[in-house]
């Protein structure tokens, strides 16, 4: 009977937190197309700015939750320290998951400058 319990607590729970998330999302959806970011710019053509956010929403919850799992498995009992711990790697994942994007477009213009040389110098000769 106890597991009965915790189970319908776990479904709860995750059906609290599927509703938050879609909430937030169609939020920032909404808040995302009445206004525009200049830093999504140079990323759009390769990735839709609303699809990057996304993205690092949910790096940002997985990396809290994993981060707070994981100090609690480990003894961590005091909640000043847990906390910030796992906010500080959430927020670093949160700029990693933009930089690695920003990585790929600036790798994909290096390549496509070296391919524009190599066909201008194949016209010229």
């Amino acid at each position: 009977m106890p597991y009965l319990n915790y189970i319908l607590i776990f479904i709860a729970t995750a059906m609290f937190c599927f509703i938050v998330l879609l909430l937030v999302m169609r939020y920032l959806h909404e808040k995302f197309e009445l206004t525009h970011y200049k830093s999504y710019d140079r990323l759009q053509r390769f990735i839709a700015p609303l699809k990057l956010l996304q993205k690092q929403i949910f790096v940002t919850l997985i990396t809290a939750c994993a981060m707070f799992i994981l100090q609690l498995a480990f003894g961590v009992e005091k909640m000043r320290i847990a906390v910030p711990v796992s906010t500080g790697f959430a927020v670093l994942s949160c700029f990693l998951t933009y930089l690695y994007y920003l990585r790929k477009l600036w790798k994909r213009k290096d390549i496509f400058e070296s391919q524009i040389l190599d066909f201008a110098m194949g016209i010229t000769s």
